[in-house]
């Protein structure tokens, strides 16, 4: 394989051979077809690029525990495609993998009662968090962002290197998820077909970038999807076992949106 353990060489060699051992469309097709999680586990647990998703879970699993693991599961993901970089890029990749967890801190930093799913553990984890989104909402109180959106995205920006790394990875992953998000927030958003335009986009733009900075944090996003996609199938059929198989794609809320 290309180039050594940490650096942009080896981070693109190995984004490469997971972008190759993506799912495929029929795969997909299969799993929104099919009827009941046993059916469906059975599917993800034989495609070797989502196997590693539901690793653990089992037909009795509840939807509150299939929700912890797939949230343990992305952080693990981001932990490794740091280790992939260079050393002065894994803090802010790491960083990422509390995204998904931006609502939830918005919750908890109101004072809304903690889900179900979240332990102890991982609640201690977002603590640094969530003294970002106080801070964030007492010193911009006006600006229509979430406070925890406003907090992380700061300290992501005083852990990456300075510089045009930095830079283009703020203009181009940055600025995609920007116009995802109000596209989302947009009255009769349909969220399959909007994740599947920015899935579109993440891909030329980690062509574009390759071997820059920027890859990895493109290949994150490819990766974050994915994972929203597995995690609707998942949960509708956990949560409401006799609802039509092809529910979970179109009306799955993505894990940012997912407090309770």
């Amino acid at each position: 394989m290309t180039g050594a353990a940490g650096s942009l060489a080896y981070a693109q060699a190995r984004i490469g051979a997971r972008w190759g051992a993506r799912a495929a469309d029929a795969t997909w097709r299969r799993i929104e077809g099919t009827r009941g999680l046993a059916a469906v586990l059975g599917l993800a647990q034989s495609e070797p690029a989502l196997a590693s998703w539901v690793e653990g879970l089992t037909p009795a699993t509840g939807p509150h525990a299939i929700e912890a693991t797939l949230r343990r599961r992305w952080r693990e993901r981001a932990e490794e495609v740091a280790r992939w970089m260079p050393a002065a890029w894994q803090p802010a990749l790491r960083w990422c993998s509390w995204l998904p967890d931006l609502a939830l801190v918005e919750q908890l930093a109101t004072g809304e009662p903690a889900p179900q799913w979240l332990d102890r553990a991982d609640a201690d984890d977002l603590e640094p968090l969530l003294a970002l989104a106080v801070a964030a909402r007492g010193a911009l109180p006006t600006l229509p962002e979430s406070a925890a959106l406003r907090g992380w995205a700061a300290e992501w920006h005083r852990l990456a290197p300075p510089g045009a790394g930095r830079a283009e990875v703020e203009a181009v992953v940055g600025d995609l998820l920007r116009r995802h998000l109000d596209a989302l927030a947009s009255d009769g958003a349909d969220t399959a077909e909007l994740r599947g335009v920015l899935q579109a986009a993440l891909v030329r733009a980690w062509r574009r970038t390759a071997l820059r900075p920027a890859a990895a944090f493109c290949h994150l996003g490819l990766l974050a999807l994915e994972l929203l996609r597995l995690r609707g199938e998942l949960m509708v059929r956990a949560a409401l076992p006799r609802r039509a198989p092809a529910a979970g794609s179109a009306h799955a809320r993505p894990m940012a949106e997912a407090a309770a």
